[in-house]
């Protein structure tokens, strides 16, 4: 409590010592103009007694002793400028450039237009009082208005206040970056487009009876030019066809989030495996979509093929009867499909891993399978492959044997309970060799 009170009385006395300090600094400026005051109402009287007796006698105040500012002149109360009537205005070549107007009255005045020279003095001149010398120095050439240059060295003691000197020209209209509007700078991209369906031009272009160009997709669908609503014919645009091939152009699903281009040669084997085209479910059912949307509707629909991760212990029952499944495994951004299948028939077991991407990007992927016993951790039969692209024909790859083929014979050796027990490891490779070129255990088969 103490040091509160100290602490308010110390601010009370603060401001009562900066309100005593502000009243003596008014009464000191009050006292100064005072003075300044009645020294100029006493130069007043005094020129307008001389003027009386004798005009010729009149002091002006440009040689009286002056104050530290520039005081209103002495003149009659009578008006400086007779009525005149409206004249037209006079602009000079420079109508931006300040005057340099010599006398105090414009002191703080900025001059908003030019006018004439011989407008501007014969007006002074001529509604002055003829015994008044408010003007004293208007004759003199050197103190003239200056409407071409202003004088660099000004007879007056006074200057312009917040003039730095000729003032800029305003713009017509506000200056624009450079425009970076595909349709504006890049016109011949819509040459690239098909005019009927607004799509990327294939390989292949036909014409209507007008020569109007439209893509084989439009064709075979039976459009109209998009142009001029003519059919298209089988007329070839050869002209067209060998001028887009050659040109490096934009994946078609590229508002889908595709950044790679292409020339046109190689476009359509490019978008037979681009991930960012529409999906169908790898499960076979009615949905469609894009790759971002395949992790939802795996959750909403089909769970259950969403339990297999890496690094963990799957289990397959029943080997002897044909099945076939699927499962979704995501690695950071990366979508992996799982296949496993049964066959009855055949008596084997298929595995395979794919990622939902291109050849590319699948090469840079291995993935790994261990399977074992529970009950005898001696034995173990290991295999690794590179990863397959989601574009690769599934049913080639088990014809072909390019994934993991385990006899049901061989596979029995493995049972504990009556289930098959393996882990799956999917790994990324920098080696930039063929397909499956990884590591010296490149499709390794056989029991540890």
């Amino acid at each position: 409590m103490g040091n509160e009170q100290s602490t308010k009385s110390q601010e009370e006395a603060q401001k009562a010592t900066m309100r005593r300090l502000l009243d003596e600094q008014r009464k000191m400026y009050e006292k100064k103009c005072q003075e300044v005051m009645d020294q100029v109402k006493a130069q007043t009287t005094q020129n307008a007694q001389a003027a009386n007796q004798n005009p010729s006698s009149v002091v002006h105040p440009a040689h009286a002793p002056q104050p530290s500012y520039a005081p209103p002149p002495a003149y009659a109360p009578q008006p400086a400028y007779a009525p005149q009537v409206p004249q037209p205005t006079h602009f000079a070549q420079n109508p931006h450039q300040v005057p340099s107007i010599p006398g105090p009255s414009f002191e703080r005045q900025r001059a908003p237009y030019s006018y004439v020279r011989e407008d501007l003095q014969n007006a002074m001149t001529a509604t002055a009082p003829p015994a008044s010398t408010l003007y004293p120095n208007l004759n003199n050439r050197n103190n003239q208005f200056s409407f071409e240059d202003n004088n660099s060295n000004p007879t007056h003691d006074f200057v312009f206040v917040n003039h730095g000197g000729p003032q800029r020209t305003r713009p017509s209209a506000p200056t624009r970056d450079r425009s970076i509007n595909r349709s504006r700078n890049n016109g011949n991209d819509n040459e690239f487009l098909c005019p009927t369906c607004k799509t990327l031009f294939g390989l292949q272009i036909y014409q209507c009876n007008r020569g109007h160009s439209s893509c084989n997709r439009c064709k075979e669908q039976g459009r109209c030019c998009g142009i001029c609503g003519n059919s298209i014919t089988t007329t070839r645009n050869y002209a067209l066809e060998g001028y887009i091939a050659e040109q490096r152009m934009p994946c078609r699903f590229n508002k889908n989030g595709c950044t790679l281009s292409f020339k046109m040669t190689e476009m359509d084997i490019h978008c037979r495996e681009c991930p960012f085209k529409e999906l169908h479910c790898p499960l076979g059912c009615f949905w469609r979509g894009q790759l971002k949307q395949l992790t939802l509707h795996f959750d909403a629909l089909h769970p259950e093929q969403r339990s297999v991760d890496i690094n963990s212990e799957i289990q397959l029952r029943n080997i002897s009867s044909n099945s076939q499944n699927v499962y979704l495994i995501l690695i950071g951004v990366f979508n992996f499909l799982f296949h496993v299948k049964v066959s009855e028939a055949e008596r084997k077991i298929y595995m395979v891993v794919q990622l939902i991407g291109t050849k590319v990007s699948a090469s840079k992927w291995s993935y790994e399978l261990h399977v074992y016993n529970k009950s005898d951790f001696r034995r173990k039969f290991t295999f690794s492959d590179a990863v397959a692209s989601h574009a690769e024909s599934l049913t080639d790859m088990f014809k072909e044997a390019k994934c993991l083929v385990l006899p049901h014979a061989y596979a029995a050796t493995y049972l504990n309970n009556g289930a098959l027990t393996y882990k799956l490891f999917i790994k990324k490779t920098t080696d930039k060799g063929p397909r499956g070129d990884f590591d010296k255990n490149w499709r390794v088969r056989g029991r540890n």
